[in-house]
């Protein structure tokens, strides 16, 4: 097989310009690959769980040449996360999202003749090898937001809407063809892995507790603070497990800023937002995906002045969509979903002690997933910089006292 001579450090020695042609030949009539580039597509702390690669091909067609990008999400070599990879199976269950229950999601609004899609086409190589292929979204105008600074009002209900859409459709089908299976309802929340998760959970979090405590005006919630903390990790196992009464949904399960990518018109207002990344779905409340977007990546100035503002905006979408698919359950009230997000509060917890920091830290190099947990001099001062940035110190100083006042942080 023909070897990739322009590469970089992170590409995978399986990858070769063989595995490209069937997609070229059936897509684009594509006669020989002229040039295969690699490159890395995110920056440090843009991404953890996995490598991003940009994909960028020149091909032969019949009398003429032309580029095309993909996207390629490989494994990391680090032994940490590989073991997390294997046991969970995670570019598996990313594959059957954007091979199986994608499109099963969009051809239910189909049938009721609308269109909706909800994130990249995806592509299938001729490998056993772990990785996931999407197209470039950036070659038709796709954007992220940048991280730092927050989704404002437009993109924040753009998101809410087209989750609205998502959450419909996989009530919707676990209603016609019965539940998921146990990698969208348990998780990566298994009992195999609970005791090395807890022990990486505990140390992370207790750097957080002792940045923390170095504030300024913690005193109203820092003795509660402090012997809530300890029961954190099992208490968020407890609000994984489905309770049937609840309404539930499949939630995206990392509903962070840099998985939204937006498109735009001539006039700059959003035409398209799609999502990305569905490693982690997990079927449940949609109180996870609720509280992990909003106080994770709303902008600060709106994030608690407009909650439950974007909740009410939520669920007429939410309503909205059920009604149109046919939904015959009963649907949730607004109030339902507010006694929800009481419920399942402690994603909110969760969130500002661990994505929201992601989200607000200035790019770094040593912005890596060993760090969040590592006992090195790089793992401590990159969790530093996570919980002692003026930025994060902002969003904490208002978030964490509207936990506590909703009953969140309760001994």
């Amino acid at each position: 097989m023909e070897k990739i001579t322009n590469k970089c450090a992170n590409t995978p020695k399986w990858l070769c310009k063989e595995l490209f042609m069937d997609i070229l030949k059936r897509k684009f009539s594509c006669d020989e690959i002229q040039n295969l580039k690699v490159s890395p597509a995110l920056s440090p702390g843009e991404n953890y769980a996995a490598v991003m690669l940009r994909v960028e091909i020149e091909m032969n067609l019949t009398n003429t040449s032309k580029y095309v990008t993909f996207m390629l999400k490989v494994p990391h070599d680090k032994e940490m996360l590989n073991t997390l990879v294997k046991e969970h199976k995670l570019f598996v269950v990313e594959n059957v999202v954007y091979f199986d229950l994608l499109p099963q999601f969009e051809e239910l609004y189909r049938k009721c003749g609308v269109t909706v899609k909800f994130g990249p086409q995806a592509y299938k190589l001729e490998t056993n090898e772990n990785y996931v292929l999407l197209e470039d979204l950036c070659q038709y105008g796709f954007k992220n937001v940048k991280r730092q600074d927050g989704l404002d009002m437009q993109h924040t209900k753009s998101v809410l809407s087209k989750l609205a859409q998502f959450h419909a459709a996989s009530a919707v089908y676990v209603e016609t063809k019965g539940l998921f299976s146990p990698m969208f309802t348990v998780g990566v929340f298994t009992e195999t892995v609970r005791a090395e998760a807890k022990t990486l959970h505990n140390g992370f979090v207790n750097s957080f507790l002792k940045i923390l405590k170095q504030y300024l005006g913690n005193e109203y919630y820092w003795a509660d603070l402090e012997k809530f903390v300890p029961q954190q990790f099992d208490l968020h196992y407890q609000i994984t497990k489905i309770d049937s009464n609840d309404f539930n949904v499949l939630n995206h399960g990392d509903c962070w800023i840099n998985n939204f990518m937006f498109q735009y018109n001539a006039e700059k207002s959003i035409q398209e937002t799609y999502f990305v990344d569905f490693q982690i779905p997990k079927y449940g409340s949609p109180a996870q995906d609720l509280l992990t977007l909003i106080l994770s990546s709303v902008n600060y100035s709106l994030k608690i002045q407009h909650f439950d503002y974007f909740i009410k905006y939520y669920h007429e979408n939410l309503v909205q969509n059920l009604n149109l698919l046919g939904y015959s359950k009963t649907i949730p009230t607004l109030r339902d979903i507010h006694i929800a997000l009481f419920k399942y509060g402690l994603w909110g917890f969760s969130t500002v002690t661990g994505v929201m920091a992601s989200v607000l830290v200035e790019p770094c190099e040593n912005a890596t997933y060993e760090n969040f947990h590592s006992d090195t001099a790089e793992g401590r001062d990159f969790r530093n910089k996570l919980f002692s940035n003026v930025r994060y110190r902002e969003h904490v100083k208002i978030l964490l006292p509207w936990l506590y006042n909703r009953g969140v942080i309760s001994s």
